[in-house]
């Protein structure tokens, strides 16, 4: 559902607003929409997200990259922006 709204609003800015920026959600991302988008995605979230249960057994500092939300972001393809203070929208 997030990909068609993205996609339903090509060229212009998104912003949204996640509280834990649950991997479930975001990990569904298409990767190809994201690098074909005209506008800017700005997401807001944290200070906590979730990572699925499997990134338990691996390096702690490795755990946020079982999110796409963060490899997206550092791919530049979003914008993120983590909050102080936790969101209640989730």
């Amino acid at each position: 559902m997030l990909n068609e709204k993205l996609a339903l609003n090509d060229g212009g800015d998104s912003y949204l607003v996640s509280g834990k920026a649950n991997h479930n959600i975001y990990n569904r991302l298409d990767r190809e929409l994201l690098k074909k988008s005209r506008g800017n995605i700005n997401i807001l979230t944290g200070p906590i997200i979730t990572v699925p249960d499997s990134a338990s057994d691996k390096r702690q500092e490795l755990h946020a990259y079982e999110n796409s939300i963060i490899r997206f972001a550092e791919e530049g393809l979003i914008s993120l922006f983590p909050s102080e203070t936790r969101q209640q929208s989730h």
